[in-house]
């Protein structure tokens, strides 16, 4: 019975795996997004990164000149799991470009966008490997945008964002 004392207990198996991530979000204007990524997750926590391609938006400058709105960034979001569920934080970073068609004075700019936030994220198993994601996230910018025609204001960047998201993950161990 000694002996049975001094094993060492057991300690319960550690979650540790590789989830590639591919799928859509869009905001609470409706403007989709592309959201492609990779996910590092050891127990309750990991550290995922995620590309986000946003549609690019044209918006009417009159006399049939536009303005083309792009957007770009890179999410970075430390995870605590329970179960299915996550909580994330987010720190994003990218950009944001402007193009003028058919204005006098047209110019190209490109300006650095910076938010954080929180993400609230559920993964439903669909197969041994590949689960189904859903996330909601919610963003403050850190950074604004404005972009002019004739010292008019045609497009601004949002303070805070709302974006709703979902796809499918594939897990590696």
């Amino acid at each position: 019975i000694a002996a049975l004392r001094d094993l060492p207990a057991s300690a319960p198996p550690r979650t540790r795996h590789l989830a590639f991530l591919l799928g859509g979000a869009t905001d609470a204007t409706g403007r989709p997004a592309l959201v492609a990524g990779a996910r590092v997750r050891r127990g309750r926590m990991s550290l995922g990164l995620e590309l986000q391609l946003v549609a690019p938006l044209s918006l009417d400058a009159g006399d049939g000149a536009t303005v083309r709105v792009s957007q770009y960034g890179v999410d970075a979001a430390p995870c605590f799991h329970v179960s299915r569920f996550a909580l994330c934080g987010l720190a994003t970073a990218g950009v944001i470009g402007g193009a003028g068609d058919q204005l006098a004075h047209a110019t190209s700019v490109w300006r650095p966008a910076l938010a954080v936030g929180a993400r609230v994220e559920a993964s439903v198993p669909v197969l041994p490997r590949v689960a189904l994601r859903l996330h909601v996230d919610a963003l403050q910018a850190l950074t604004s945008s404005r972009f002019t025609v004739d010292e008019m204001p045609v497009w601004t960047s949002e303070p805070r964002q709302l974006w709703v998201g979902g796809g499918v993950q594939a897990v590696f161990p």
